[in-house]
């Protein structure tokens, strides 16, 4: 085992004495393990396994301390599994393996929305290597095929047990042949997939919180190349700033909306549960759009898929007008979006790339679209992805599913039947793209989707560090 992966079977660390920590830090490298207390916001060093150039995500982690409601609350699931079968034996007289199986998964689910489940948690930013992050979700999504897989087997043997034995008798034929040539392999299956996904979950390495004193929660995990790196920073607190914010109430999005790209019909059912009854999970704070960083330097995956965009034949003549980059305040969400513009200025076109990385989850969602302002006042726009809804009136959506190509296409048949206007100045197309999104935010705010903007003092970037230095 690596030296930088945590024993899951190790003991619980004992607390050692602490050097007195300076006023206000939040964070402090502890011989081989990262302290840190709630609020904490690291520096740009990668937490999770080597940076191999591929850059670096802001990230939102939450550890808890163990404790007895903490506890309660992971034995929930089967408690819920129990309650069900008690009730179906009571009101049906049978055992109800199949509706205590989904409710067990569904109550899993829906806890890990809620990783705050102790008084005693950390909630924390830091930054993880895309390229690490990427990995992680491959694997997390082979782990889930095998877990839907075993329980596939599992709901297999449930209906043979219920409904194939009978037929069998009825038919005459031996019960052992059914258990034979059914029952066994569903139960194999059963046995198997679960293992190999216990197993591989067992021994997969994530930052862990091996104990808790003082307010101070002490991880392991961190490669020992960064917690070299951190103890040689500053623990000062960022400088406080005024910052612009709002409130995005997404339970109120439509289903289509929230579920993106997902195709898992549990999850989509799980969602469709927080939204009906309008879950905190569903309620979350942006920051404005004026809080963007401008002329970013894309990381290498950003930069790759800007070159693939621009190696289409369509695009090889496009100007680019550069990269930006929108935060969230709790660190979890990263919108990184390329503009680029057609030879003639007549069309736009924005790529954005959002990166989500919370606990142990990391989705990556892109999108291309194009802008066209005509003559007469309108702006049509074509994207890869839905809308919002609430669009100015002057906004003329279409959504086209396919590549960059197919959406550039059916844009261009669009514009045949209006007048494209020509925008020579870069400070005009920012001052349309303002404008839309203040009216678009207007419409929000009267739909209760979005609150009001403001001001709150939170601390800054490192950015801001950087340049102030």
């Amino acid at each position: 085992m690596p030296d930088d992966v945590p024993n899951p079977y190790a003991p619980p660390v004992v607390a050692e004495p602490l050097a007195t920590p300076g006023a206000g830090e939040l964070w402090m490298v502890h011989g081989e393990h990262l302290l840190v207390r709630d609020g904490a916001r690291l520096p740009p060093v990668s937490l999770l396994g080597e940076d191999n150039g591929s850059g670096l995500t802001s990230s939102q982690q939450v550890f808890a301390a163990a404790s007895g409601r903490s506890t309660l609350v992971s034995l929930m699931p089967l408690l819920v599994m129990i309650g069900v079968m008690m009730a179906i034996r009571i009101a049906f007289d049978r055992h109800g393996l199949l509706e205590a199986a989904l409710a067990f998964f569904v109550t899993s689910r829906l806890l890990r929305r809620f990783p705050k489940v102790s008084g005693l948690a950390a909630s924390i930013q830091c930054f993880m290597p895309v390229s690490v992050l990427k990995a992680r979700a491959r694997r997390d999504r082979w782990r889930s095929r095998l877990i839907m897989a075993s329980l596939t087997c599992f709901l297999l043997l449930v209906f043979g047990q219920r409904f194939g034995s009978a037929f069998f008798r009825e038919s005459g034929d031996p019960k052992y042949l059914w258990a034979l040539w059914f029952n066994l392999p569903m139960l194999a299956g059963v046995i198997g997939f679960f293992g190999v996904a216990l197993v591989w979950g067992t021994t997969d390495s994530w930052l862990k919180c091996v104990s808790q004193t003082g307010g101070w929660f002490y991880l392991a995990g961190v490669p020992g190349s960064s917690l070299l790196k951190l103890s040689g920073m500053s623990a000062e607190p960022l400088p406080l700033r005024t910052r612009k914010v709002y409130t995005l109430y997404q339970y109120r999005l439509p289903l289509r909306i929230l579920a993106g790209p997902r195709r898992n019909p549990l999850v989509i059912l799980i969602i469709a549960i927080l939204k009906l009854f309008r879950s905190p999970a569903l309620v979350r704070q942006n920051f404005h759009w004026s809080e963007r960083h401008r002329e970013v330097k894309p990381d290498r995956d950003f930069a790759e898929s800007i070159a693939k965009l621009l190696s289409e034949p369509e695009f090889a003549s496009w100007q680019d007008l550069g990269c930006s980059r929108l935060d969230s305040p709790k660190g979890d969400l990263n919108l990184l979006m390329a503009r680029f513009v057609s030879p003639d200025r007549r069309h736009f076109c924005h790529f954005t790339l959002g990166r989500i990385s919370k606990a142990r989850g990391y989705v990556e969602v892109s999108h291309t679209d194009f802008r066209t302002w005509t003559t007469d006042g309108c702006c049509l726009v074509t994207s890869s992805q839905c809308s919002f809804p609430n669009v100015p009136d002057y906004v003329e959506f279409r959504r086209v599913k396919g590549d960059a190509a197919r959406v550039w296409s059916r844009h261009l048949q669009r514009c045949e039947r209006v007048t494209p206007r020509v925008i020579e100045s870069e400070d005009e197309v920012r001052r349309l793209l303002e404008k839309e999104s203040e009216d678009h935010a207007e419409r929000l705010r009267a739909a209760r989707i979005q609150g009001p903007v403001e001001d709150v003092e939170m601390p800054g970037d490192w950015e801001d560090v950087v340049k102030a230095s």
